[in-house]
């Protein structure tokens, strides 16, 4: 079993006094709204995420920053390096990430036009795909599905996957490994 959505589509609630709404967008600002909006400058002291004396730009120092362009395009580990049906850019690997945590990846992938890439599974990660351009179709353990772009598919643990390109055009898209424990 797999889940698909599709841009447009949004999940909203009413957050609690205690809690914050943050616009990051006009357009999403609404001039009768009574909820209280706090500076980004003030969220961390209001949820006490930064200890005392410990400033934004002490953080900033310690943050891991990678630019996507710093990182190559390479095979897909499923695939044939001298014919690959797909290349990833990772731009978070495991080991970059915090140990304790389920992130095993976070990468950019492009299929070029009317290629398709290996089918496989993986059996203790779940995969996310989020495509942002293009288009094409995602088989899941035999069921077939057209992809466009601001789809997003994830795929559980154990099934056997496989993209592929109907276009003539590179189909890119985000994926994201979760392990299961």
């Amino acid at each position: 079993m797999w889940t698909r959505s599709s841009v447009g589509q949004s999940v909203s609630f009413t957050p609690r006094r205690s809690e914050v709404q943050v616009l990051s967008s006009p357009q999403f600002a609404n001039a009768d709204s009574k909820e209280e909006v706090v500076p980004l400058s003030g969220i961390s002291a209001h949820f006490g995420l930064m200890p005392e004396g410990l400033s934004a730009s002490t953080l900033l120092q310690e943050m891991k920053k990678v630019n996507q362009k710093d990182r190559r395009w390479e095979p897909g580990s499923h695939e044939d390096p001298q014919n690959p049906g797909v290349y990833k850019k990772v731009l978070i690997r495991r080991d970059e990430a915090d140990p304790h945590s389920k992130l095993m990846v976070f990468q950019l992938c492009k299929i070029p036009p009317k290629t398709t890439h290996v089918a496989h599974s993986h059996s203790t990660m779940d995969e996310i795909f989020y495509f942002t351009e293009g288009s094409g179709e995602i088989e899941v353990n035999g069921e077939k599905e057209k992809i466009v772009s601001g789809d997003r598919i994830i795929v559980p643990a154990g099934q056997i996957h496989q993209i592929r390109n109907t276009e003539k055009v590179e189909l890119k898209f985000m994926g994201l490994g979760v392990a299961l424990d």
